[in-house]
């Protein structure tokens, strides 16, 4: 390893979440002798990796030649940056004592998701048999947004749902009380919404009709990250049809200001909030009205730079590889 970067291991301290029993987890820690940001974050993006023990022989081999030093003494960098990773027993499915823990916890979960699957493709199959109301829609525009109890649309649910036309003029915003899951607190501190806030609201299933003809009143339909709300209309019978014209604008926007990714060959996606500051538009976020609002006029901005730029470019256009 190159003599800037030293590595240490030490134990640190958890708890099983199973039982709540004290353990230890081996650490990795990355030390940096050098102020270089950039530099350190291109050397853990080409030597990034995790070190995990299937047995307690394997980890004593390890102790044995990497050498555990203790945690005070892994503080003496010479560096403010510097990196940390876990390579003991904790892993993405949790920190355990021991195997009964381990699969009494998977156990659990497993009935938890089981309950949780059988729900939400039932919402679907119901979803899909209610008769979509009328819904007063000339532009032929749906511009729509979320707010939901969590990131993963297969477990968590929709706390607010909005939609404006393509002229702004309201179409739909209904906040939705959950039917399973009962408290978000990662989320609620993102949107704001709580548990009280929803409790008196209509669940989706009373508002499926009203969903469902607000979608259908639209040839086109127009979001900021598309496949996270569609991940989650899904389950309301709500798909994009073979005529159906999406845009996302977070796509179009990342085209004008992200910077472009080594990792993925494209653009950079930018947030939502980021779009309307650079554009100066001022808002609040992460209510799905404001959402949707702050959608469509980011949308129009970019629709209308590239109408001017359009122009300007036009004289410069070759037809047959001759200037007109």
């Amino acid at each position: 390893m190159n003599e800037k970067y030293q590595l240490y291991y030490y134990w640190n301290h958890g708890i099983c979440d199973q039982c709540g029993a004290p353990i230890l987890i081996l650490n990795e820690a990355l030390s940096y002798e050098g102020n270089d940001q950039q530099e350190l974050q291109a050397f853990l993006d080409e030597h990034a990796e995790c070190k995990y023990f299937s047995n307690i022989d394997e980890q004593k081999n390890f102790e044995e030649i990497g050498g555990c030093k203790k945690l005070e003494e892994t503080y003496n960098y010479k560096s403010p940056y510097w990196a940390m990773r876990s390579v003991g027993s904790k892993s993405l499915l949790g920190q355990f004592c021991g195997s009964a823990c381990r699969e009494k916890w998977i156990r659990e979960r497993e009935a938890d998701h089981l309950k949780i699957y059988t729900y939400f493709w039932e919402l679907r199959e119901y979803a899909l048999k209610v008769a979509p109301e009328p819904c007063d829609n000339p532009s032929g525009i749906v511009v729509f947004d979320l707010e939901t109890t969590g990131l993963n649309s297969n477990d968590n649910e929709i706390l607010q749902i909005s939609a404006v036309d393509g002229n702004g003029d309201l179409l739909l915003n209904e906040y939705v009380r959950p039917e399973l899951i009962r408290s978000w607190p990662d989320a609620e501190r993102v949107n704001g919404i709580t548990p009280e806030r929803v409790r008196k609201c209509k669940t989706i299933r009373e508002l499926i009709g009203k969903i469902k003809g607000v979608f259908a009143s639209g040839k086109t339909w127009i979001a900021y990250n598309c496949d996270f709300d569609l991940g989650f209309l899904f389950f309301v019978g709500i798909e994009p049809g073979t005529n159906t014209e999406l845009e996302d604008v977070m796509y179009d926007f990342a085209e004008i200001c992200g910077n472009y990714d080594k990792r993925y060959g494209t653009r950079r996606w930018q947030t939502l909030e980021a779009a309307a500051a650079h554009f100066g538009y001022n808002y609040k976020a992460h209510d799905s009205l404001e959402d949707a609002r702050a959608t469509l006029y980011i949308r129009n901005r970019i629709k209308r730079e590239k109408e001017i730029l359009d122009e300007l470019t036009a004289p410069y256009q070759t037809v047959k590889g001759e200037q007109i």
